[in-house]
């Protein structure tokens, strides 16, 4: 009998070292795997249950049997029947070609390691149902679960049996940039507690495509000394690094922030980080019960868990009022209306999509994907992908920078490559202009993949425009008609029409222009510049996060700019329209051009007669001629075909979408290459505001 007990001492020895090879001394009776009455957590037996620890998962006699039996070391559960609906994103299903192996069901065969997870965590199961009851006990009675002792959802353990918001596993690894695999995944893992899972369930570390991830990849059952049963410490999204290298995250704004945000970690030790910076993945990703609402951020969401943000889409960007902890002051370094602390106005986005006039990312749900624009449809894409924005259509998360751009340019890359706010985010790239006031034939575009979507392949924009053109274009919708703008309701115009470098005229978006007329303000200069959109459409006022996310003036202005622009009542045109923002409004106000043609040309020998239109639009009387910027110019100043974008009565169907009113002033007009206009006012315009011989300039 004693030598008969001394085999079972070693054996039992032998098991736990087994189970706690390479396990920090954290003993499990001190972590909420610890069901029994003794427990730390709130799930735990009540005192009619039972103090035995590990009798919740091992038995050392009548062990559950099974095919895989010998897999699971003693185990004392049932394991689960439930049919599990897997992880899959646009993202996955594409990788490869589309031929990335999907995640497989965990009730098979291979993923035992899942499966004694599942047991308990899927919340299908008594956490009490045991194969082998404790001596003298018949059930087991649990506090902190439901009525049915199951582990609730709302549980920080809870995975449930739709696994479409928890990090994928029974996947297989598969790195490398060909057919069939991720070239985002390392070639080897690094450090060696990470570990994969071959079909028999033995470890392994191939990532050629033979080994799975399971449950125990990350996590260790009897050892808490990192949290949350973590096999290594997740500070600065160790454990996620191990496996993951996102293309251009290294010197991303979310990889080198300063800001103070410091996560807890569950119940270890370990924290993941004290700034935006250290907490890496983790500030916008999380491996459980992912795209949760703010309201509700411990019960499960599957449907919206797609990419392990923390939130829903936009949510994850806010993350608002409290981080996905719970922590008040760690969500304020994001970008919501709760923002705190340094240059917390510019990082409050969230407010600026709530104005009048926006991008309103709120209003769509479920349907942004990474790949949208991988299939590029000649016809425009917006008949497969429903027309919405969120944050990711202009802004890529892994490789945005937060340096703005400078005045004079309209390039990314030339601000600092990983450092621009839209550096890595998709677009459409002119690979030819068309003809010049010509719509453009959807093989003038070439559709840019946001970088490390699918391929990594990726060119990525380097002109703001071109991420604007994904939906500010016929990319968009083809040869059909414009869309209806959201914010308007008024149909589109292609502004890659518009911004032809080989227009009459232009605003210098796709190009330099070649104008020399006129002076500037605000840093700007004429001919050898560009220009962002982001120029023009941005903010209105304060200190606001620049950027076209939103504005109370139409068109996501950043100035007023309306019929009346031109027309004040005050002699000197107020910097708050629009256009004088850049337009030195003197050269428009000055009466004599010292010499004759150094203003901005439009004059009647050295009379400049812009001054006399704004001088009769102040008269006190009402006059014929006072005309404002908009009875001349085009009403959609980015470009026309027209020198000056001036719209002539003439233009046939153009005067109903570019004049104001859908009539022009000006019936005819000479507006020669050199000089830049006539030496009179006859040479100039023909009008005709009234009966025959009333108009000017007759």
């Amino acid at each position: 009998m004693r030598r008969c007990g001394i085999i079972i001492l070693l054996f039992l020895i032998t098991f736990t070292a087994t189970w706690m090879a390479g396990a920090a001394p954290t003993p499990v009776a001190n972590t909420k795997h610890n069901l029994s009455t003794s427990g730390t957590g709130t799930i735990k037996s009540t005192g009619a249950g039972t103090s035995e620890i590990c009798v919740f998962c091992h038995t050392p006699h009548s062990a559950l049997t099974g095919s895989d039996a010998s897999l699971r070391p003693l185990w004392n559960r049932n394991m689960s029947t439930a049919l599990y609906t897997v992880y899959t994103s646009d993202v996955l299903s594409q990788l490869g070609g589309g031929t990335y192996p999907a995640a497989e069901s965990p009730a098979t065969g291979a993923h035992v390691k899942t499966r004694i997870c599942l047991s308990c965590h899927d919340g299908t199961i008594a956490l009490g149902s045991l194969v082998n009851m404790p001596s003298g006990v018949s059930t087991i009675p649990m506090q902190g679960t439901g009525a049915d002792y199951k582990m609730p959802q709302t549980a920080a353990g809870y995975v449930g049996i739709d696994l479409r918001d928890d990090h994928p596993v029974a996947i297989k690894y598969v790195s490398g940039s060909g057919p069939g695999q991720d070239p985002e995944l390392r070639g080897l893992i690094t450090g060696n507690k990470i570990w994969l899972y071959d079909s028999t369930a033995v470890k392994t570390q191939n990532t050629t495509g033979t080994g799975y991830v399971e449950c125990t990849s990350c996590h260790n059952a009897h050892d808490n000394q990192y949290g949350n049963f973590l096999v290594d410490s997740n500070s600065q999204s160790g454990i996620c690094a191990s496996c993951h290298n996102k293309t251009g995250f290294t010197l991303s704004i979310h990889d080198v922030s300063s800001l103070s945000y410091s996560p807890p970690n569950g119940t270890g030790s370990g924290v993941l980080g004290s700034t935006v910076g250290e907490v890496k993945c983790m500030d916008c990703h999380f491996p459980h019960k992912a795209g949760v609402t703010a309201t509700a951020p411990t019960t499960p969401n599957p449907g919206m868990g797609m990419y392990l943000l923390s939130f829903q889409e936009e949510g994850s960007c806010f993350n608002n009022p409290n981080d996905r902890w719970g922590t008040a002051g760690s969500a304020g370094v994001c970008h919501g209306s709760t923002a705190t602390g340094i240059n917390a106005s510019k990082r409050n986005v969230e407010s600026e999509t709530g104005k009048t006039y926006a991008h309103h990312v709120k209003n769509y749900t479920n349907i942004h994907k990474a790949t949208e624009g991988k299939n590029y449809n000649p016809n425009g894409w917006l008949g497969s992908t429903p027309w919405h924005v969120e944050c990711q259509d202009c802004h890529n998360p892994h490789t945005a920078g937060g340096v703005l751009h400078s005045i004079g340019l309209n390039t990314i890359s030339a601000v600092s490559a990983t450092l621009s706010p839209l550096y890595g985010a998709g677009g459409a790239r002119m690979s030819s202009w068309p003809l010049a006031w010509t719509a453009p034939l959807s093989t003038n575009f070439t559709y840019i993949e946001p970088l490390g979507a699918v391929n990594n392949v990726s060119t990525v924009a380097d002109k703001e425009y071109e991420v604007c053109f994904k939906c500010h274009s016929s990319f968009a919708w083809g040869a059909g008609a414009p869309p209806t703008s959201p914010s308007l309701g008024a149909a589109m115009t292609d502004q890659a029409k518009e911004f032809n470098p080989g227009n009459a005229s232009f605003h210098p978006v796709g190009g330099t222009n070649a104008n020399t007329a006129g002076t500037y303000t605000g840093g700007w200069n004429s001919g050898t510049q560009t220009m962002y959109c982001s120029d023009c459409h941005t903010r209105n006022g304060g200190i606001s996060p620049l950027g076209p996310h939103g504005s109370n003036e139409k068109f996501i202005l950043s100035y007023a700019y309306t019929d009346s622009t031109g027309a004040k009542t005050d002699p000197v045109q107020p910097s708050t329209d629009l256009c004088f923002t850049c337009h030195d409004v003197s050269t428009y106000l000055s009466g004599l051009e010292t010499p004759a043609g150094t203003g901005t040309g439009f004059r009647n020998g050295a009379y400049n007669l812009h001054t006399r239109h704004k001088s009769l639009a102040t008269s006190s009387a009402s006059s014929l001629y006072a005309y404002r910027c908009v009875n001349c110019h085009t009403r959609i100043p980015h470009g026309y075909k027209n020198k000056a974008m001036i719209v002539l009565g003439t233009d046939g169907a153009d005067v109903t979408t570019y004049a104001a009113g859908g009539s022009a002033k000006i019936s005819s007009a000479t507006l020669p290459a050199s000089p830049p206009y006539g030496a009179n006012e006859t040479d100039n315009c023909q009008t005709g505001g009234g009966a025959p011989g009333t108009g000017c300039h007759q």
